[in-house]
């Protein structure tokens, strides 16, 4: 059975950063998958990063199509470590989404075009920016969504 590109891709990152470590991936898969998600996340970005060249990775000994990376583009575990927060392609837009107990809260919704307009009002000073609900949470996804290269990402 051939694994997904993006799991074959995360290993090899990790194996080029690292060397070849304990636990192998397969071990490290099955006992921490949140840190292989990571990796794996890392793995995302490389992907978006080589596509905007016009790359793509496939594997050569399975015939199926090549793979998009999912829509998940951040996924971190916050401070207090009873949840994780999560930023993904919805639609037209993004989301930050707050995962607590299995159940997923979007906290906020927003188009990359407005969230650009709101980080000039914040950098003009322009006082409507202090009435904007969640404002640093959305500027700190926008950092994210470009550091990731991940703008361009398919609808």
């Amino acid at each position: 059975m051939s694994r997904p590109v993006r799991d074959i891709l995360a290993e090899c990152m990790r194996r080029e950063r690292v060397g070849l470590v304990r636990p192998l991936w397969h071990d490290f898969v099955a006992t921490n998958d949140e840190a292989c998600e990571q990796v794996r996340l890392r793995a995302d970005h490389l992907t978006r990063l080589l596509a905007s060249y016009g790359l793509t990775i496939v594997q050569t000994e399975d015939a199926r199509a090549p793979e998009t990376p999912p829509d998940t583009i951040y996924r971190c575990a916050l401070e207090d470590g009873t949840a994780e927060r999560v930023i993904r392609r919805a639609g037209d837009g993004w989301e930050v989404v707050k995962v607590a107990g299995g159940v997923e809260t979007v906290e906020q919704s927003f188009m990359l075009d407005r969230a650009a307009i709101n980080a000039g009002l914040v950098l003009t000073d322009a006082p409507e920016a202090k009435s904007i609900s969640g404002l640093g949470r959305q500027l700190a996804a926008l950092v994210e969504i470009f550091r990731v290269h991940a703008q361009g990402m398919a609808k």
